[in-house]
This record gives structure tokens, C-alpha cells and sequence, in this order.
């Protein structure tokens, strides 16, 4: 067991943060899979949770979501945990376009995903504002707009 396993397991969080700061590490799924590879998915989240509350960061938020979205689930309902997480990035972060970018892409053509079609339609604009090629948002916008059209007709 190396070093930052021992600090996640003891719940060194502070120490643990400390150090993969001055390694610069970056805050991705895939990075912290490979450092943390024997722990659940929980404990990976609770640790995230503590980097965002030392520092609000677009990667951060992204990865919190990712462990409930990709990794083994832990909770009932892993959308509102999402939810909560991306309203809370939005707000909070002065540029949070890699956020929403996020959000488009990965919930772009779910039925079930955790924002609803009027906030995802904002979201989509709010993204084509500063990028106007952003491929998810167009196509979003589009599959919204043909729901809108179908309703009046109905």
C-alpha cells in the first residue's frame, strides 16, 4: 500500500490534498483511479468532496460527477448528488463553461438525466454564447426545439 493510500484510509484528507498538490496532480477520473485503484468509489468521492471544499475547481466538479456517473454506484440516487454538484460549480466558479460543456455532453440525449430540458436548453445556449461550434449544444438545441414544435401541433 503506498503513501496516499494509507492518508485516503486514515481519512488524511488535509495531508493527502497537501501532497498531490505539490505534485501537481491533476483532478481526473482516470488520475485518481490510478492512484486510489483498491478503493471503492465512495471513499474517492468523499476525498473530492474535500479538494472542492479547499478549492472550487471546473476539474474538480467534473470528477465528483464522474465517480457517481461512471464508477460503482453508491448512493440511491446518484442524480441529485450530480445536480447539487453542477449547480454548485456553476455558481461558484467564474468560468464554468468546461462544466457545462460537461454536462451537455455526457446528458445531451438522456431521457433521464439529472437537469431538466429547460435547464439543459440554457445550459446549451449559455455554451454557444462563447462557442459557437460546440457540436452537443447545436444538436441539443435542435432535438429541443422538434419537442417544442411536436407539442404545439399536438
Amino acid at each position: 500500500m503506498n503513501r496516499y493510500d494509507l492518508m485516503l484510509r486514515r481519512g488524511e484528507y488535509s495531508s493527502l490534498y497537501e501532497e498531490l498538490n505539490r505534485e501537481g496532480v491533476v483532478y481526473t477520473l482516470e488520475n485518481l483511479c490510478s492512484h486510489f485503484k483498491k478503493f471503492a468509489a465512495k471513499d474517492i468521492f468523499y476525498y473530492v468532496i474535500y479538494a472542492i471544499s479547499r478549492e472550487d475547481t471546473v476539474d474538480r466538479y467534473i470528477t465528483a460527477c464522474e465517480i457517481l456517473e461512471y464508477l460503482d454506484q453508491f448512493v440511491d440516487d446518484n442524480y441529485s448528488l450530480v445536480r447539487w454538484l453542477v449547480s454548485k460549480g456553476i455558481s461558484t466558479i467564474n468560468d464554468s463553461s468546461e462544466l457545462k460543456k460537461w454536462v451537455v455532453e455526457t446528458y445531451y440525449s438522456s431521457p433521464c438525466g439529472p437537469l431538466k430540458k429547460e435547464e439543459m436548453l440554457e445550459l446549451a445556449r449559455d455554451i454557444l454564447t462563447e462557442d459557437f461550434n460546440h457540436e452537443k449544444s447545436i444538436e441539443l438545441l435542435r432535438s429541443l426545439d422538434i419537442d417544442k414544435i411536436d407539442n404545439t401541433v399536438s
